[in-house]
Formats: structure tokens, sequence, C-alpha cells
């Protein structure tokens, strides 16, 4: 790790005031975009849900893997033993292997990276001071880094150091996986669209060692420096991979011996292949699971980009109160309250009223309840006139 190199900015009160009324137009498009994800995901979902019972009802389990010509069109599952024959290559080192369905390579380059900490500090008066700290390392990793980007002054300290310019060269391998192109299951042809859904994570023993990389205990290595002292832009390559033959399920449209995607009546589709013995209802099961996590996902990062954009609508108050930095705080505090308050209410109604184009019984029945939760605590509960004296 070098050591830091310290970057110090200044900005006024009326910069930051600026700067927060900017910020008023991104507020507003990313409440739009996100009411909009919200809007879109609930649809996404329904088409999911109608899209994976109308495969319940259509899948076929066949209890062989012979190819029936009348089955071309439908929806078939069936579980048997794939293989392969030819090995599996990865053209770009000259390297293959044998007896494998699936296999990954994960490329490393040794490579700069530039580490930033900031501390901002509020001044009386509605200024502030940014004092960004940068630091660089040496390490592996999987993506480019891209060196043009550093901090010009402290990327130049660093330089001057190590005599050397801290410059990443192009990354020109990348990870990748490769799928055995011949592979069967029974008598139909498993497509690589089919095997990139598997994966494994055992070591595989290459049919001849590549040209030009150095083997290693973990897998190859290729650059100026050696593995124990890597130089910037060596490279060392990993594989893992799933040998074959291997016992799957399969969930797909059959097409002569092929296997293409099933698509319902609403245009979802259904083109699965999982390790070992699953029946069609377990693999159907599987991909409602999946469906409904991302559902989820979306539905807090609509509501969360909400709640940001509100924030940044309401941002210049707090920007106008900078000016004494105790008092800013106490602003900013409410605007996040506030931004909550408005952001999972929006959310909410958006869903709701998704809902009520896409589940109709569903979503009114939930409005109506809504519509009684809020009357009560607005109105119903106002309290009764005292009794009259007697």
């Amino acid at each position: 790790m070098s050591d830091p190199y310290t970057v110090t900015t200044n900005k006024s009160y009326f910069q930051r005031l600026g700067n927060s009324f900017g910020g008023i137009v991104g507020g507003f498009v990313l409440i739009v975009a996100c009411c909009g994800l919200l809007w879109w995901n609930e649809g996404r979902a329904v088409t999911a849900e109608k899209g994976l019972s109308a495969a319940t009802d259509a899948a076929i389990s066949l209890t062989g893997t012979t190819p029936d010509a009348a089955n071309d069109g439908k929806l078939v599952h069936m579980t048997g033993e794939a293989k392969s024959v030819a090995p599996v290559a990865d053209a770009d080192l000259g390297i293959a292997f044998a007896d494998a369905l699936v296999v990954s390579r994960k490329v490393e380059m040794y490579q700069w990276k530039e580490e930033t900490s900031t501390k901002t500090e509020e001044k009386l008066g509605g200024g502030e001071t940014t004092t960004t700290t940068y630091s660089y390392k040496r390490e592996w990793s999987t993506s480019p880094i891209d060196s043009s980007k550093f901090n010009a002054g402290a990327s130049a300290a660093e330089s001057r150091k190590v005599g050397a310019p801290l410059v990443n060269p192009p990354m020109t391998l990348k990870s990748a996986d490769f799928e055995a192109a011949d592979a069967t299951l029974g008598g139909y042809k498993l497509k690589p669209a089919l095997l990139g859904q598997l994966s494994g994570d055992a070591t595989p023993k290459p049919i001849a060692e590549p040209s030009g990389w150095t083997p290693t205990a973990q897998g190859y290595y290729a650059g100026e420096g050696m593995p124990e002292e890597p130089k910037i832009g060596d490279m060392r390559v990993t594989y893992t991979y799933l040998a074959s033959p291997q016992t799957v399920s399969v969930l797909a449209r059959q097409q002569g011996p092929g296997l293409e995607p099933w698509r319902a009546p609403n245009g979802y589709e259904i083109y699965r292949l999982s390790l070992g013995d699953k029946t069609a209802a377990m693999m159907i099961e599987d991909q409602q699971s999946a469906e409904n996590m991302m559902t989820w996902i979306l539905r807090g990062a609509g509501i969360v980009g909400l709640c940001m954009g509100f924030g940044l609508i309401l941002a210049p108050l707090r920007a106008i109160a900078n000016v004494v930095p105790f008092i800013a705080n106490i602003v900013g505090g409410g605007i996040s309250v506030i931004a909550f308050a408005l952001g999972v209410p929006l959310g909410l109604i958006v869903i709701a009223l998704a809902w009520v184009v896409y589940r109709p019984l569903i979503g009114i029945a939930l409005l109506v309840v809504a519509g009684g939760i809020i009357y009560w605590f607005g109105w119903g509960r106002k309290r009764k006139p005292a009794p009259a004296a007697a």
C-alpha cells in the first residue's frame, strides 16, 4: 500500500445551494423512472405467474429420452444422463478438456488500483471543505481497471515514488464460459444455451498444456514477472468444469431431436436445465422462486429510488440551512423522514394501482382495505361527544 496523498477542495455556500437546486430535475426524473419500474415489475411478475401456471398444465413428463414426433411443439420434461464426447476447447489459449459438459475460465490481471476516502466538514456560513485521501496498491482483478481515471496529482506523486507510471495495460483476455458442442441427453441435443445454466467447481486436467503459459498449482501464468513476484500486466488463468456424464433434468419445448424455449400463451418462456433428478413441478417451483425474488428486489429498488428522488427535490431546504451546520443537520434529518414518508406510500400506491390493472380482484380488495384503514384513523375514531349532565 502506498503512502496516502491528500487533496482538499472547498465549496462556497452559493455553490452548494446551486448544486442542490440542480438536483431537483434529477429527483423528478428518478421518481418518474421508479414509478415506471414498479408498474412494469408488477406486470412482469403477473406474466411470470400466469406463464408458469400454464406450464404446470402443459408439461408432459417423459419416461424415456428418445424423441417422439407426437410431442413436437409440446413442453416436455425428462431426466437422464447428459454427456459429451468431443473435448471442450478454449481457443484463446489453445487448450482443450476431455469429458466436460461446461468449462469456466477465470482470468485475472495484476493492476494498479486507486482507493479513496473522503471526509467532509461543514463550516459556519454555509461553506464546505472536502478532504479526499488517495492511495494506490497493486492487486489481482478479474475486470480491467481504467488507470486514466486516477487522480492526476495523486497518481503522479505515486509514480515518482515507485519510479514508473501508474498505467494499467489493456486486459486482452477476459473470463469466459465454454459449453460442449455435442452434448446429448439420450436422443436429444443439448444446446449451449441450455448447458450454460450449469456450472461446476472441479479442476479439470487439460489434454495438453497451453503454449506460452507457465503451469502453476492453481492454473496458468503469463507475463514479465513470476507468480510469487508479479508485475503490472501479468495474467493468471484458472479453470473449473462440470464433468461428463451428469444426471440432469430438462424442461423445454421438443422440436424433433432439439430442445427449444417453450412459450406460454402470454409470451412467457420456459427453458430450464438442472442438475439431478427433479420433477417438472420442482423445476417450475424453482423458477417461480427465482421470479419472486426478482420481484421483491425490484420493488425494494423502486421504493428506495422514490425516497432518494424526494430527497433530491427537498435538498435545497437543507442547503438553505447550511449557514448554520447544526440547524442544517436537523433539517437534513427532517428531509430524510419526509422523503421516506412520501416515497414509501407512493411506491405502495403505484404497486396497488398496478395490481388493479394486472390483478383486479386483489388490487381492488387492497385499495378497499387501505381506504378502510385511512378512514378509521382519520375519521372513524373521532371522539364521541360527552354525555349530557343529568
